[in-house]
């Protein structure tokens, strides 16, 4: 199992970045929420602003965000925590995360339970995957051998 900048794993979320990227529904609306995603905002660029306003115009997608909000963190706070779960599991664990993360806060990653591989990685905020594709690619390699 490998979670990247996991929800689940504390209750504090970034929810002026939840509700703003629901209501946001115009490139400058959205921009400034999505530049939290990053360590470095430069990466936010046209293209991903167009893209992710697209998907969020689809029918049905509104409402959707909405309604997984209202259940995932309701008031800025996640609901469910399930980090004692995880020493439970019986397969290799990875928790990835970017320490710049604006999003889900880093500290979740503090003290989960006994043989969980962490790994924070420097110059990545909410999307390591993306910022450090090479170095998360080499961990969940590592983790699956």
């Amino acid at each position: 199992l490998t979670l990247i900048a996991s929800a689940g794993l504390g209750t504090e979320i970034n929810g002026e970045y939840i509700t703003g990227f629901i209501e946001a529904e115009r490139r400058k609306e959205i921009k400034p929420h999505l530049e939290k995603l990053f360590a470095d905002p430069s990466l936010v660029n046209r293209q991903l602003v167009n893209d992710i306003l697209a998907y969020k115009r689809l029918d049905g997608v509104a409402g959707a965000l909405r309604t997984i909000a209202e259940q995932f963190c309701p008031g800025g706070v996640q609901a469910t925590v399930l980090r004692d779960e995880l020493a439970g599991l019986s397969l290799p664990v990875l928790v990835v995360w970017g320490a710049q993360d604006q999003i889900v806060p880093v500290a979740h990653a503090d003290g989960l339970p006994a043989g969980i591989k962490t790994v924070i990685i420097p110059d990545a905020g909410h999307m390591p995957q993306m910022e450090a594709a090479s170095e998360v690619n080499r961990l969940i390699d590592e983790l699956i051998e």
